[in-house]
Protein backbone atom coordinates (compact mmCIF):
# COMPACT_ATOMS: atom_id res chain seq x y z
CA UNK A 1 0.00 0.00 0.00
CA UNK A 2 2.64 2.53 0.97
CA UNK A 3 5.41 0.65 -0.81
CA UNK A 4 5.67 3.32 -3.53
CA UNK A 5 6.97 5.83 -1.00
CA UNK A 6 9.67 3.48 0.20
CA UNK A 7 10.55 2.09 -3.22
CA UNK A 8 10.66 5.36 -5.17
CA UNK A 9 11.46 7.98 -2.57
CA UNK A 10 12.94 6.85 0.71
CA UNK A 11 15.13 3.94 -0.35
CA UNK A 12 15.39 3.77 -4.16
CA UNK A 13 17.12 0.57 -5.21
CA UNK A 14 17.43 -0.75 -1.66
CA UNK A 15 13.88 -1.11 -0.32
CA UNK A 16 12.68 -4.24 1.44
CA UNK A 17 8.97 -4.48 2.34
CA UNK A 18 9.85 -7.40 4.59
CA UNK A 19 12.18 -5.15 6.59
CA UNK A 20 9.48 -2.47 6.96
CA UNK A 21 6.96 -5.06 8.11
CA UNK A 22 9.47 -6.54 10.53
CA UNK A 23 10.05 -3.15 12.15
CA UNK A 24 6.52 -1.71 12.04
CA UNK A 25 4.32 -4.80 12.62
CA UNK A 26 5.23 -5.16 16.33
CA UNK A 27 4.69 -1.43 16.89
CA UNK A 28 1.32 -1.50 15.16
CA UNK A 29 0.33 -4.67 17.03
CA UNK A 30 1.19 -3.03 20.38
CA UNK A 31 -0.79 0.10 19.48
CA UNK A 32 2.24 2.39 19.75
CA UNK A 33 2.34 3.38 16.08
CA UNK A 34 0.08 4.40 13.23
CA UNK A 35 0.64 4.38 9.50
CA UNK A 36 -1.70 6.53 7.43
CA UNK A 37 -1.99 6.44 3.66
CA UNK A 38 -3.71 9.16 1.64
CA UNK A 39 -5.33 7.94 -1.58
CA UNK A 40 -6.65 9.96 -4.51
CA UNK A 41 -8.31 8.29 -7.49
CA UNK A 42 -6.77 4.95 -6.51
CA UNK A 43 -3.23 6.28 -6.17
CA UNK A 44 -1.14 6.73 -3.05
CA UNK A 45 -0.52 10.47 -2.73
CA UNK A 46 0.71 10.61 0.86
CA UNK A 47 2.12 8.45 3.63
CA UNK A 48 2.93 9.07 7.28
CA UNK A 49 4.21 6.87 10.07
CA UNK A 50 4.01 7.98 13.71
CA UNK A 51 5.13 6.28 16.91
CA UNK A 52 3.84 7.11 20.41
CA UNK A 53 6.23 6.69 23.32
CA UNK A 54 7.49 8.33 26.48
CA UNK A 55 10.23 10.88 25.80
CA UNK A 56 13.40 9.68 27.51
CA UNK A 57 14.51 13.27 28.24
CA UNK A 58 11.41 14.85 29.79
CA UNK A 59 9.10 11.90 30.50
CA UNK A 60 6.25 13.32 28.38
CA UNK A 61 4.25 11.10 26.06
CA UNK A 62 5.57 12.14 22.63
CA UNK A 63 4.58 11.31 19.08
CA UNK A 64 7.44 10.95 16.60
CA UNK A 65 6.64 11.32 12.93
CA UNK A 66 9.13 8.83 11.52
CA UNK A 67 8.15 9.49 7.94
CA UNK A 68 5.90 11.96 6.14
CA UNK A 69 5.62 12.19 2.36
CA UNK A 70 3.22 13.83 -0.08
CA UNK A 71 3.52 13.09 -3.79
CA UNK A 72 4.88 16.20 -5.55
CA UNK A 73 1.93 16.10 -7.97
CA UNK A 74 -0.53 16.27 -5.04
CA UNK A 75 1.16 19.08 -3.15
CA UNK A 76 -0.75 22.33 -2.71
CA UNK A 77 -4.11 20.52 -2.66
CA UNK A 78 -4.52 20.08 1.10
CA UNK A 79 -3.24 16.49 1.26
CA UNK A 80 -0.32 17.32 3.55
CA UNK A 81 -2.44 19.55 5.77
CA UNK A 82 -5.07 16.82 6.17
CA UNK A 83 -2.38 14.24 6.94
CA UNK A 84 -0.76 16.46 9.59
CA UNK A 85 -4.14 17.17 11.17
CA UNK A 86 -4.86 13.43 11.33
CA UNK A 87 -1.43 12.73 12.83
CA UNK A 88 -2.14 15.35 15.49
CA UNK A 89 -5.56 13.82 16.29
CA UNK A 90 -4.03 10.35 16.52
CA UNK A 91 -1.26 11.70 18.76
CA UNK A 92 -3.69 13.38 21.14
CA UNK A 93 -5.74 10.18 21.29
CA UNK A 94 -2.56 8.39 22.43
CA UNK A 95 -2.06 10.95 25.22
CA UNK A 96 0.83 12.75 23.55
CA UNK A 97 1.69 16.32 24.51
CA UNK A 98 4.20 16.84 21.67
CA UNK A 99 4.63 15.71 18.12
CA UNK A 100 8.11 15.71 16.63
CA UNK A 101 9.17 15.30 13.02
CA UNK A 102 12.86 14.54 13.27
CA UNK A 103 13.88 14.40 9.64
CA UNK A 104 14.74 18.02 8.90
CA UNK A 105 16.95 17.06 5.98
CA UNK A 106 14.07 15.46 4.11
CA UNK A 107 11.86 18.54 4.27
CA UNK A 108 14.62 20.94 3.30
CA UNK A 109 15.42 19.14 0.04
CA UNK A 110 12.06 19.89 -1.56
CA UNK A 111 10.83 22.95 0.32
CA UNK A 112 8.46 21.05 2.64
CA UNK A 113 9.48 23.08 5.66
CA UNK A 114 6.64 25.55 5.13
CA UNK A 115 3.86 23.02 5.71
CA UNK A 116 5.12 22.38 9.24
CA UNK A 117 5.67 26.02 10.12
CA UNK A 118 2.20 27.01 8.78
CA UNK A 119 0.67 24.40 11.09
CA UNK A 120 2.40 25.82 14.18
CA UNK A 121 5.48 23.58 14.34
CA UNK A 122 8.67 25.15 15.60
CA UNK A 123 12.09 24.34 14.23
CA UNK A 124 14.16 22.48 16.81
CA UNK A 125 17.66 21.08 16.65
CA UNK A 126 16.64 17.82 14.97
CA UNK A 127 13.52 18.80 13.07
CA UNK A 128 10.11 20.21 14.01
CA UNK A 129 8.01 20.02 17.17
CA UNK A 130 4.51 21.16 18.07
CA UNK A 131 2.88 21.27 21.50
CA UNK A 132 -0.50 19.56 21.35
Amino acid sequence: MFARYFIDVKYPGQFSMAAVQQVWAPLLDRGVATIRVAMLDGYTVGVSGVTYMQDTFNGEQTATMVFFWVDPLARGNGVGKAMLEQAERDSRAHGCTNIVHGHMFTVNEDGGRGIFEKRGYEVIELGFRKRL
